[in-house]
């Protein structure tokens, strides 16, 4: 999985979700959420589902992590910082694959 990038570049994360951040985004980057993530959300109590999605899509999704762990994850709609759209990092996150499975096509 992709490399982690700063909550100050906007760019491509992985290959295949495209970020933009908010302005004054805390020191932060953008890695997989991993196992640990996960665990950390879950034992957050914060009513965020994450028991829907298998368990190699939970582990691969894109998470905002700081020196104190998982900060966010849009995907998820989670943010520990304000569990509001206020003070989030993450400006906006769209599904963007560099190789696609298919092409773009329009058929009539």
């Amino acid at each position: 999985v992709g490399q982690a990038i700063l909550a100050t570049n906007n760019g491509l994360w992985d290959g295949r979700f495209e970020f933009t951040f908010a302005a004054g985004a805390p020191d932060a980057d953008i890695r997989k959420l991993g196992r640990s993530g996960v665990l950390e959300i879950m034992s957050d109590d914060c009513g965020v589902a994450v028991g829907h999605l298998p368990k190699i899509v939970r582990t691969t999704l894109p998470a905002v992590w700081d020196l104190e762990g998982v900060c966010e994850v849009p995907h998820l709609s989670y943010s520990r910082r304000t569990r509001g759209a206020e003070g989030q990092v993450v400006g906006s996150v769209h599904f963007a694959p560099q190789r696609p499975i298919s092409a773009t096509r329009f058929t009539i």
